[in-house]
C-alpha cells in the first residue's frame, strides 16, 4: 500500500507573513509614541528653565536691587530676547521632532531588531523580509523551499521579541525626572522659602502670590507689556509736565518739585504704572465693600470755608488717603458729631479702614487692592547735560 506524500508548500502563507510584520509595526508605533514623549518633556525642561532663570534674572534683580529691566530696556530689546529665546526652543523641538518624517522602511525596522537581538533572530528576520516576494528572490538565486522555510521558523518566534527592549527607557525616565524637579520640584523649593519667610505653612497664600508672581512675569517677558513688579511705595509727582521731563533755563531759579505718597491704591490698565488712587467711590465694588459701603455724611465733603463749593463724592478728590487723614483729625470728628453724625456713624466710617486693611493683607487681593507704604523721606535725582546731583 503506497503511503500519500506531503507536498512541500510553494507560497508563504499569509498569517507566517502577519506574524512576520506583527514586531516591526510594535516598533514603528512604539518609536513614534517615544519620540512625542521625548519632545513634550524637553519642551517642559526648555519652557522650566527658561521661566525659573529669566524669573531670577528679572523679579531676582528687582528684588535686590530695586532695578525694574521694564524700565530701563526699551521693547525692542525685550523683542529681540524674546526672539532669541524663543527660536531655541523652537530648534530644540524641531531637532527632536525630526525623525518622525522619516519612513521607518520595514527592512530598516528588522535591522534594529537583529542588531537589538542577535542570539534570538539569527539574521534570519532581515532575511524573511527582505525575501517575502519568492519569484524575486528566486531571480537572485535563493531557493524558495528555503526562504519559505526560514518565514516559517521566523514566524514561530517573533512573538519572544521585547520591543521595548529596544529603546533606552533610561535616558526618558531621566529626563522626566528634570522636568519634574525643574517644575514641581522648584516649586516645593519656592514655597519652603515661602513659608520660611513668612513663619506660618500658608499654602493658600503662597499659590496665590505664587500665581501672581507667574502671570506679572508672562506679562512682562511674554506678552511684552509695560507691567511693573508691585512696589512698597509709590509716588506721584504733581505739576510736572506729562511728558515726564522738566527743562531748566541756565539762570531760571530752581523749580519746587511736589511729590505725593499713595496709600490706598487700586489696579487700573489705564494709569501709567498700573495703580492709581483707591476712591470712596470705588468701595462699593462687589470684591470691596459692596452695598455696604457707607455713604460719606455731607459734613465731611463740605470744606471749612463755606463759600467755596465741594466736589461731589465719587469726585477723584475724595481719595481714601485724603478721607482717613480727615477722619483722624479731631477737629473733623468734632464736626461730624455736631453736624448730626451719631458716633456708631462716625466709628462706621473709621471701620472702613479695618475692613481695607484685612482686604489688602490677603494674598488674593495683591494684584487689585494694595495698602502702600508712606516714606518719611523722598530722594530726588536729576540730571542736566553737564552736571548730576540728588535733593
Amino acid at each position: 500500500m503506497t503511503e500519500p506524500t506531503t507536498t512541500p508548500p510553494t507560497t508563504i502563507a499569509t498569517e507566517w507573513t502577519e506574524r512576520i510584520y506583527s514586531p516591526l509595526h510594535r516598533l514603528r508605533g512604539t518609536i513614534r509614541r517615544y519620540i512625542l514623549w521625548d519632545t513634550l518633556v524637553l519642551t517642559v525642561i526648555a519652557l522650566a528653565t527658561w521661566f525659573w532663570v529669566g524669573l531670577l534674572l528679572d523679579y531676582g534683580v528687582f528684588k535686590l536691587t530695586g532695578w525694574d529691566w521694564v524700565q530701563i530696556l526699551p521693547w525692542s530689546v525685550r523683542l529681540v530676547v524674546l526672539a532669541a529665546i524663543s527660536a531655541v526652543i523652537v530648534f530644540v523641538v524641531a531637532m527632536s521632532l525630526r525623525s518622525l518624517l522619516r519612513r521607518f522602511r520595514p527592512e530598516s525596522l528588522a535591522l534594529v531588531l537583529e542588531r537589538r537581538f542577535p542570539r534570538l533572530l539569527r539574521d534570519q528576520l532581515i532575511t524573511a523580509v527582505e525575501l517575502t516576494d519568492l519569484d524575486r528572490a528566486e531571480s537572485y538565486g535563493y531557493s524558495r523551499q528555503m526562504i519559505i522555510a526560514t518565514v516559517r521558523e521566523v514566524s514561530a518566534r517573533v512573538d519572544q521579541i521585547p520591543v521595548r527592549e529596544v529603546f533606552n527607557w533610561g535616558r526618558l525616565y531621566r529626563r522626566v525626572a528634570w522636568s519634574i524637579f525643574l517644575t514641581l520640584g522648584l516649586l516645593a523649593v519656592a514655597a519652603v522659602g515661602y513659608f520660611a519667610w513668612a513663619r506660618r505653612l500658608a499654602a493658600a497664600d503662597f499659590g496665590y502670590r505664587f500665581r501672581d508672581v507667574a502671570a506679572i512675569w508672562f506679562e512682562r517677558n511674554v506678552l511684552l507689556r509695560e507691567t511693573l513688579w508691585p512696589r512698597r511705595a509709590l509716588l506721584q509727582l504733581l505739576d510736572f509736565p506729562a511728558s515726564g521731563e522738566l527743562r531748566i533755563g541756565r539762570d531760571a531759579p530752581s523749580p519746587r518739585i511736589r511729590v505725593q505718597a499713595l496709600k490706598w491704591v487700586i489696579a487700573d490698565e489705564a494709569s501709567a504704572e498700573g495703580w492709581r488712587p483707591l476712591r470712596w467711590s470705588d468701595l462699593s465694588r462687589d470684591w470691596l465693600l459692596g452695598p455696604s459701603v457707607p455713604a460719606l455724611p455731607i459734613v465731611l465733603l463740605m470744606p471749612p470755608a463755606a463759600s467755596a463749593t465741594p466736589p461731589p463724592a465719587d469726585d477723584p478728590f475724595w481719595t481714601l488717603d485724603r478721607i482717613e487723614g480727615l477722619l483722624e483729625q479731631e477737629e473733623t470728628r468734632r464736626r461730624l458729631l455736631a453736624g448730626g453724625i451719631t458716633a456708631e456713624e462716625y466709628e462706621a466710617l473709621r471701620g472702613v479702614f479695618e475692613v481695607l486693611d484685612q482686604k489688602a493683607a490677603a494674598a488674593a487681593m495683591s494684584r487689585r487692592l494694595r495698602k502702600l507704604e508712606v516714606p518719611a523721606d523722598v530722594r530726588i535725582h536729576y540730571w542736566g547735560a553737564r552736571q548730576r546731583d540728588e535733593a
